[in-house]
């Protein structure tokens, strides 16, 4: 293995473990969390994470794919259409269409809910006794599966 092989595998796990384990930590700390702050805090945390989150993902996610490719052609075994063909070639592709499916889903459905949620909490203010209104509170719950698909 060479010094550009190398370099490119490991910056390909490294975006990798970044981008599954953000998805992991947002998911299963940081959402639950922040649900049990009262709203306008957690309207206020909301804005910015989902802003500095989004922007972190489509690195991470752009970085592993693209060295993804990388790996596959100029280092791997693709170097033709009928490698494709080979096990090599075919968990090649898998992952591929798997990593470009989640990117896609990620970046065209779950993001634009998510900002259109956190543009609904901060019209509506926050709801007697400090609480989000109800409504909210359901695309809240609605959201947090929907981001939960994108882990599997």
């Amino acid at each position: 293995m060479d010094w550009g092989e190398a370099t490119a595998q490991w910056f390909h796990i490294l975006f990798g473990t970044f981008w599954f384990g953000g998805a992991l930590f947002a998911n299963f700390v940081v959402v639950p969390a922040m649900m049990r702050l009262p709203a306008e805090p957690q309207q206020q945390f909301l804005k910015f994470f989902a802003a500095q989150s989004e922007r972190m993902m489509l690195i991470a996610a752009s970085g592993t794919i693209v060295l993804g490719i990388i790996r596959g052609t100029v280092f791997g075994e693709i170097k033709d259409v009928a490698a494709l063909g080979s096990p090599y070639g075919i968990y090649w592709l898998i992952g591929l269409v798997a990593a470009c499916v989640t990117y896609a889903y990620g970046t065209w459905y779950l993001s634009p809910r998510a900002n259109r949620l956190t543009a609904q909490m901060a019209a509506a203010g926050v709801g007697p006794g400090g609480q989000m209104p109800p409504e909210l509170a359901a695309a809240m719950s609605r959201l947090k599966i929907i981001a939960l698909l994108e882990l599997v």
